[in-house]
């Protein structure tokens, strides 16, 4: 697995497109159809697959016509509070207070 801190936006876009498009080839699936499928324009999808800049809206789109909306779980994964934090009741934080080290970290 590569690992993508190593990567800049511009490589990752254009990996994440490489998949894309293989993932609508193995099911056989062309881009005019994608296009009616997803109410994406042949042209953007082109641009995705091309490692372009895109909307998260079409993203979701492409997805769910492929099939594969629930992966969008993987990038923001649902947060399970801690057993310290539930002994303490702060399960419901709605606030963040800043640390010591992120202080000395910004000087």
């Amino acid at each position: 697995m590569e690992n993508l801190f190593l990567k800049n936006n511009e490589q990752i876009l254009r990996d994440l497109g490489k998949q894309l498009r293989t993932v609508r080839i193995e099911s056989k699936i062309s881009q005019k159809d994608l296009s009616r499928y997803s109410g994406v324009s042949v042209h953007t999808i082109s641009n995705i697959e091309n490692g372009k800049d895109f909307s998260v809206d079409n993203l979701i789109s492409i997805l769910r016509s492929l099939s594969l909306l629930e992966n969008l779980n993987l990038l923001v994964p649902e947060i399970v509070p801690n057993p310290y934090d539930l002994a303490k009741g702060l399960v419901n934080r709605t606030r963040v207070y800043r640390s010591l080290t992120i202080k000395n970290q910004a000087k």
